[in-house]
């Protein structure tokens, strides 16, 4: 039935029934992406960190070379964080193409589970939004972090306790 009392023909139930979840891939796609962006730019964050970590080492910096291991340490949580969204957003994608098929299957009659589809795209729901929590709460809470500057800064030399900070050419 659709609205009151108004038959639907069986092929546009099944199109009705799976809008939703299809909407839902997309929008978890798009998490996806952005996440992946993110994990690259850690990614090269860390590389860049090393980098500049061997430098430290070579010159003997000791202190520079604390606060470049502090800030790989975030950088490394960082990267956690982005990948267990990253699963939950996999997670959620292959649940709601199963809700697809379970909707599709139960709107024509193959299976008599009716609750099966309506319950994978809610547990998706779920994982969206977890992998959307790990992702965006406790990666901003990560990025508030007081991490030091100076290790990946170039423009910026790591002073003595004491010494104010001075820009260099």
């Amino acid at each position: 039935m659709f609205g009151i009392g108004v038959p639907m023909h069986p092929s546009l139930q099944v199109v009705t029934g799976m809008i939703t979840p299809a909407i839902l891939i997309l929008a978890a796609g798009s998490l996806v992406s952005g996440t992946l962006v993110r994990v690259g730019r850690i990614v090269d964050n860390i590389r860049a960190l090393i980098a500049r970590g061997e430098l430290m080492r070579r010159a003997g910096n000791d202190n520079a070379l604390r606060i470049v291991d502090r800030q790989l340490d975030f950088l490394l949580r960082r990267s956690d964080l982005a990948r267990t969204a990253l699963v939950s957003y996999y997670t959620a994608i292959s649940l709601f193409l199963l809700s697809i098929l379970f909707i599709g299957l139960t709107l024509l009659h193959v299976i008599n589970l009716d609750w099966l589809g309506p319950s994978s795209v809610m547990l998706g729901g779920v994982f969206l939004f977890a992998g959307s929590a790990w992702s965006g709460h406790r990666g901003q809470h990560l990025e508030r972090l007081d991490a030091p500057r100076s290790a990946v800064v170039p423009h910026v030399r790591v002073r003595p306790a004491g010494e104010p900070n001075v820009r260099t050419a």
